[in-house]
């Protein structure tokens, strides 16, 4: 599931639609982020377009622009419990539950090279978790 990354002192909520953050300016991902369309749509299907004050590719840069109050991301919750919950708050996005489904894909009928059976071992062992 989607999680809203805000700063810490910011949060006063235990969760949030995506409703009441209508007038919070976004950072979103760069436009080749599948994960923007989702976010978008989940919007829109609500009644509004989001704000989007900015774009990056960048991890670190988005969670730095949120810690300077300059907006808020949308994250997957697996990726927002790795950024430090002294500094950053993940609360949970409510109305609608957006989630984000990780999709890998390699041809069936050819034998996994040795990489890719050990990037299929790093996914199941993190994601696992």
């Amino acid at each position: 599931p989607l999680v809203v990354l805000m700063p810490r002192a910011q949060a006063r909520h235990a969760a949030l639609s995506l409703k009441s953050l209508q007038h919070e300016p976004f950072i979103l991902f760069g436009s080749g982020f599948s994960l923007n369309e989702t976010i978008q749509t989940a919007c829109r299907s609500q009644g509004f377009t989001p704000n989007v004050v900015c774009r990056t590719g960048q991890w670190d840069l988005l969670a730095d622009m949120v810690a300077h109050h300059m907006g808020i991301a949308l994250l997957p919750e697996y990726y927002a419990r790795k950024i430090n919950p002294d500094t950053f708050a993940a609360v949970p996005l409510t109305e609608p539950e957006i989630r984000w489904q990780l999709t890998m894909a390699w041809k069936k009928h050819q034998r996994p090279t040795p990489a890719l059976r050990a990037w299929l071992d790093i996914v199941r062992e993190e994601f696992r978790k």
